[in-house]
């Protein structure tokens, strides 16, 4: 079984490395590899939905078997997960056209029919906006607390931390997805070439739904204790 830096470290370096190894060598890459990675129905699109969803199935899993052992504030921020997850998976996937096979019209959005979704609407105001909480979201969740936390003892059982932080596993997929923040405008600020890679938001936005996804798995095993000892009857160990 691969570690836990395997999964937090290794395998979003490795994924970086790929997608700069693309960009370098392949500004023009065939049809068949736009397809596969950066179109619409691409690994890079898809995978961002697929990992949000099971982020909110993980999230639903922390608040049903959360009942008996966390605050109903701290599992309210569970049901924020569940949400959003669901929200931005849907977003993802264009389910305006396909899955709902809504159809727009001129008066509702100038973007096109095909990739209905609500982030876009008002020229992408709504996208820009949570990019910009996200951008600083992700970090101040993931970096700053998590290093605040083991000072301030917010980890220690029954404290906020306990229920809600993560540990310092995901400072380092969490600092790769900030760099890609800035990977289009450094790619500009040497070159004016096209390069079909210079996208780097859309794979950031894949790294947040890893990191997301990472963040309910890490609280599920730290809380794994407390819910089989809740299954028993017995105070949290």
């Amino acid at each position: 079984m691969p570690s836990k830096r395997f999964f937090c470290v290794w395998l979003p370096l490795i994924a970086s490395a790929a997608y700069l190894l693309g960009m370098a060598a392949l500004p023009e890459p065939p049809k068949c590899i736009s397809t596969l990675v950066l179109s619409e129905l691409g690994v890079i699109e898809i995978g961002t939905a697929v990992l949000f969803l099971l982020a909110a199935i993980m999230g639903a899993v922390l608040f049903i078997r959360s009942r008996r052992i966390a605050p109903t504030r701290y599992r309210a921020v569970y049901i924020i997960l569940v949400l959003g997850g669901l929200f931005i998976a849907g977003e993802e996937t264009n389910y305006g056209q396909f899955i709902y096979d809504f159809h727009t019209g001129e008066w509702f959005t100038k973007q096109p029919p095909v990739e209905f979704n609500l982030h876009k609407l008002y020229g992408h105001k709504p996208a820009r906006r949570l990019n910009t909480v996200a951008t600083f979201g992700f970090p101040v969740v993931c970096i700053v607390l998590p290093i605040m936390g083991g000072r301030y003892r917010w980890y220690r059982r029954g404290r906020w931390g306990y229920f809600l932080l993560p540990g310092k596993e995901l400072i380092a997929v969490t600092a790769m997805a900030q760099l890609l923040t800035w990977l289009d405008d450094i790619y500009l600020a040497f070159t004016s070439d096209f390069n079909a890679w210079a996208r780097a938001s859309e794979f950031k936005e894949l790294y947040w739904g890893y990191i997301v996804l990472m963040y309910s798995l890490i609280l599920l095993r730290r809380l794994k204790a407390d819910f089989k000892a809740a299954e028993c009857g017995e105070p949290p160990h």
